[in-house]
């Protein structure tokens, strides 16, 4: 009697659990039958939120359903990719993550309510950007080995700006301070916007900053470019060098990419996966995001999670030389 109450109640697990299974798969078939929710972990009106609804726009003809936009800002990312994790994983809660809320973070917050490797399903990445290494015009430096010439005949007067402790510029200009072996002050800022404005004023030496608002200020005269922080030099500015063609080593390179909850079914990932890709090579969505100083990029999720694992060993020991923490 035992013995036949034990193998029901087992039957009915499996059954439990092959019907969970067959949904998952019919859900994955079918998908998207509604709207989708794109959660972008920053502020509404920024670049990255351009970028999201650019983005959404042209993704939403590829699936056949709207891309709904909701802007969580907050920890550098953290709060919003956080919900995307703790999200039901059918395919309608997605979220726009960079390599500062996927990789960074990881190794600046000692408490973050989620893991950013493995509570969430890497899609695929749709752009990449890079700093400008910018200066006051009236400083008489012209080029890299100038810059660094200058900071070695000027000890402890040479100063950096960021958008923070823990930002893309603070680690990229501690990284060029440090390759470069010169002495440079950190002088972190509530954002980039008035750490380029200080960089105008001359009240510090030398900053990175993306290309879409330091860029103007070049053509308009009130700085000086530099280098780009690329792996190779810029196709909106191919008469820029990169960093690397004088300080050896040297890269900076952002992206943004799509993610979502752990669990989601893989055939959805690389469903979305695929029309990336298609629409990277869409000449009008590549044309855009030009504008804006991003190049369309797309990969496959394994593609993508193999990309963060080498950009986290890479990052660690800059962040750990740095001393820099975020709580």
């Amino acid at each position: 009697m035992e013995l036949s109450k034990l193998k029901s109640r087992t039957l009915a697990v499996l059954v439990i659990v092959i019907g969970a299974c067959s949904a998952i798969h019919v859900s994955a078939q079918t998908w998207p039958s509604k709207p989708i929710k794109l959660i972008v972990p920053f502020p509404a009106g920024g670049p990255t939120d351009s970028l999201a609804r650019q983005v959404a726009t042209q993704l939403s003809v590829k699936l056949g359903q709207s891309i709904v936009i909701e802007n969580v800002g907050g920890a550098n990312g953290s709060i919003g990719m956080g919900q995307v994790a703790k999200a039901k994983p059918d395919g309608y809660t997605l979220g726009l993550g960079s390599n500062g809320s996927q990789v960074t973070n990881a190794l600046l917050y000692s408490k973050l309510t989620f893991s950013p490797s493995t509570d969430l399903a890497p899609i695929s990445i749709v752009a990449e950007y890079i700093n400008v290494l910018v200066v006051n015009k009236a400083l008489p430096v012209h080029n890299v080995p100038e810059l660094i010439a200058y900071a070695k005949a000027n000890p402890g007067t040479v100063s950096y700006g960021s958008a923070g402790n823990g930002s893309s510029n603070h680690f990229g200009g501690f990284n060029f301070a440090r390759l470069a072996g010169i002495d440079a002050t950190h002088v972190p800022y509530k954002g980039s916007a008035p750490a380029l404005v200080d960089v105008m004023a001359g009240n510090i030496t030398f900053m990175f900053d993306v290309m879409v608002t330091s860029m103007p200020q070049v053509r308009a005269g009130k700085l000086r470019a530099l280098a780009t922080s690329g792996t190779v030099r810029s196709k909106q500015m191919p008469e820029i060098p990169t960093v690397a063609e004088s300080v050896p080593g040297f890269a900076s390179v952002g992206w943004f990419a799509i993610f979502g909850p752990a669990e989601l079914p893989k055939e959805i990932a690389h469903r979305v996966s695929r029309e990336i890709a298609t629409l990277a090579q869409t000449p009008e969505f590549i044309n855009n995001l030009s504008k804006q100083g991003f190049e369309v990029v797309a990969n496959t999720p394994e593609q993508l999670r193999e990309r963060m694992v080498k950009e986290s060993k890479l990052l660690e020991p800059i962040v750990k030389a740095s001393g820099a923490k975020v709580d």
